[in-house]
């Protein structure tokens, strides 16, 4: 079977650690030229020092040339810019940029929620989807693409199931990520025309670095169990469930879809 995405040059953001590293090794995978892993650090923090970072099990299962890091601090926008640029001079262009750095923070009511809480959560969820898509479509826009439906570029963005469905306790988190699902659907149409994709990806409860902690709580445990008609399976799906979505959205396989926010979750988005 032929590789899904031969020759794609591809950018992760927040790809040391849990859903950005399932999506980066599963677009080298299936055979992306080269993948930008970008992020404040190689590891995430509370990994073991003896897990190898996401672009080094890249090179050690396919081959040096076809990963890098890049420390991008996503929302600073000279930093953005530097990592589009650093894949172009490297591969020449940019195929596919998937927008998944991300903060979910602690649950607090609204009214005893500090203002640099709602913010700091919108800076790094909504902000910096839009300064990474901003530049990635800067550089759409210089390229043509050799694939059959002349895609100039792909964009993922890692919007939540908690922007389709509201959680209780995390107004900040579930109000990003439905701005990162409008912003998703208001490029899609913007760029149509200049044939740029964009989708988003709607997670549900997965268990990573960000979410253990949340997930270790009994009650946030049981209510999530009781929301997924999968069941009591559905919160222990690990990264890799999300990583195939934004496999299919970068191939051609998805070439006709732009403008969706996709929803991984095991049907918690639509329980009642």
């Amino acid at each position: 079977m032929a590789a899904r995405l031969a020759n794609r040059v591809c950018i992760v953001t927040g790809a040391s650690s849990g859903i950005g590293r399932a999506i980066a090794l599963a677009l080298a995978r299936e055979g992306a030229a080269y993948v930008l892993c970008a992020d404040l650090r190689p590891n995430h923090p509370s990994a073991s020092v003896d897990i190898t970072a996401t672009h080094d099990l890249i090179a050690q299962e396919y081959g040096e040339s076809r990963a890098g890091f890049r420390k991008v601090d996503v929302t600073v926008e000279e930093e953005v810019k530097g990592m589009v640029a650093e894949v172009v001079q490297r591969a020449g262009r940019l195929d596919v940029i998937v927008n998944n750095a991300g903060v979910g923070p602690p649950w607090t009511p609204l009214h005893e929620m500090p203002d640099e809480v709602w913010s700091g959560t919108f800076n790094v969820n909504t902000r910096a989807t839009f300064l990474c898509s901003k530049h990635a479509i800067r550089q759409f826009l210089q390229q043509e693409s050799p694939n059959e439906y002349k895609k100039r570029g792909c964009i993922i963005n890692l919007a939540s199931a908690a922007g389709l469905r509201e959680v209780k306790l995390s107004s900040a988190y579930c109000a990003s990520k439905a701005a990162v699902i409008s912003l998703t659907k208001a490029t899609a149409l913007e760029y149509g025309s200049a044939r740029i994709q964009c989708n988003a990806i709607c997670p549900g409860t997965v268990l990573t670095p960000m979410t253990a902690p949340m997930l270790s709580n009994e009650p946030a445990m049981n209510f999530f169990k009781a929301a997924v008609p999968w069941g009591e399976g559905g919160v222990d799906r690990g990264p890799e469930e999300i990583a195939h979505a934004a496999v299919w959205l970068a191939s051609e396989e998805a070439g006709w879809v732009t403008g969706v926010a996709l929803p991984v979750d095991g049907g918690y988005s639509v329980h009642a």
